[in-house]
């Protein structure tokens, strides 16, 4: 191996480009609230800082315990 030709190190910025997912939920569920149909996620935002188009996302949603249905949402195009 050559030592005056050696990979240079990747730096952490160089990867940033992940997808990220934020939640906002409320601090409190109780029955109430889930009969009333009172939303427990308040926000979902999703990021998608890389170049790439995502198609044909499906995005599911639930809970453990399972005091809800699972929900699903299909999303065709992501950019």
């Amino acid at each position: 191996m050559d030592p005056h030709n050696t990979p240079e190190p990747s730096h952490p910025e160089d990867n940033k480009k992940e997808i990220t997912i934020t939640v906002t939920v409320g601090k409190h569920v109780n029955l109430a609230m889930q009969q009333n149909s009172v939303p427990i996620i308040r926000e979902l935002i999703i990021r998608n800082p890389g170049d790439s188009v995502l198609q044909d996302i499906e995005i599911c949603v639930e809970s453990d315990p399972a005091f809800m249905r699972p929900h699903s949402v299909s999303v065709p195009l992501f950019l």
